[in-house]
């Protein structure tokens, strides 16, 4: 055999014949290893391709969504969401307070006055009169803080003293006589003095005999009487005249200073 325009001896035949078929196994190992690259690399995600059954292409499609690739096509690009809430504004840097100087002003309580005249000085004090229609009008029902119940005096029996003893020497202004509150007590004119005293024993007068008259009005039957400011312990009503009964009457007296 010649080649080259010289003769090949067998042995060279038999090198070269070697020599081809090494280099054919080579390739085909090369061609092989480069095919399983390939494969392994579809099969990982690292390689995108249109072929393969459709579940394989949407897997593969699902994963580049959730990679981080960087989108070369701008139609391929997200749209940016626009956020709901408003634009947060920086905070205000906080205020400094520089500290007061000068002390809160208070308001002054009331006074010992002031508080003494919203004050019954006669609630639940002791109460005596010269006579009663019955028990249950007794003298102690006109200081009981109930203007439902009342003293009476018995029939007949004017003049009529009650006497209310404030445990304690105050000085009073004015007077509250109260009858029950009901309209079926027709209006009355009751006429009586007061008096005062320190011990019990003797008595000046606070505001002398006058007619005091009682009509249902708002629900009460009520006066109220501006007495000049006496300092007194004992308070007596004396009792003259009743233009409907023959007796003094009182539900309540409220003695205030």
């Amino acid at each position: 055999m010649r080649h080259s325009g010289r003769e090949i001896y067998p042995a060279e035949r038999r090198h070269m014949s070697h020599h081809r078929a090494e280099l054919l196994r080579r390739s085909k190992a090369a061609i092989l290893m480069l095919i399983i690259g390939v494969a392994l690399m579809i099969s990982a995600g690292y390689v995108r391709t249109e072929t393969g059954a459709p579940a394989d292409r949407a897997a593969a499609a699902e994963r580049s969504r959730d990679t981080d690739d960087v989108w070369t096509d701008p139609t391929d690009m997200p749209t940016p969401r626009a956020s709901s809430s408003p634009p947060t504004s920086p905070s205000a840097s906080p205020s400094t307070t520089s500290p007061s100087t000068s002390p809160t002003p208070t308001t002054p309580s009331a006074s010992p006055t002031a508080r003494a005249l919203s004050v019954n000085l006669a609630l639940h004090r002791p109460a005596t009169a010269t006579s009663e229609v019955r028990t249950a009008n007794g003298a102690s029902y006109a200081t009981d803080g109930n203007a439902s119940t009342f003293w009476e005096g018995a029939n007949h029996g004017l003049p009529q003293n009650l006497t209310i003893d404030l445990q304690g020497s105050y000085p009073v202004t004015r007077i509250v006589i109260k009858l029950p509150p009901l309209a079926n007590w027709p209006a009355r004119t009751q006429t009586l003095s007061m008096l005062g005293s320190t011990d019990g024993t003797t008595f000046t007068t606070v505001k002398g005999s006058a007619a005091y008259t009682f009509s249902f009005t708002g629900g009460k039957h009520e006066v109220t009487i501006a007495v000049p400011r006496s300092t007194v312990r004992y308070l007596r009503l004396a009792f003259t005249g009743n233009s409907t009964w023959d007796a003094g009457q009182a539900s309540e007296v409220e003695i205030y200073s």
